[in-house]
């Protein structure tokens, strides 16, 4: 959204930050881009979610290779499946 010099004539200010961030919120919300951004935050949680699982998965993996036999590996493992 524009709007002309001409319109505001000598009314120029200074916002907060804050207050910047509620106007992008409203925005946000007459352009109907909160949606947009809802989808955005859910598959960035989907992705969290995702590698944490793969983090403690490697977790595992790594206790599981510090056996010292090649035996007692193949009974972990077994044990896990």
């Amino acid at each position: 959204m524009c709007v002309s010099k001409a319109r505001l004539g000598s009314y120029i200010t200074t916002l907060s930050k804050e207050e910047m961030k509620n106007i992008d919120i409203e925005l946000s919300a007459t352009l109907d881009l909160i949606d947009y951004y809802k989808q955005f935050e859910r598959q960035l949680k989907d992705k969290d979610l995702y590698i944490s699982k793969l983090k403690n998965q490697l977790t595992e993996l790594k206790q599981i290779t510090n056996t010292t036999t090649f035996e007692n590996l193949r009974k972990k493992i077994s044990e896990k499946l």
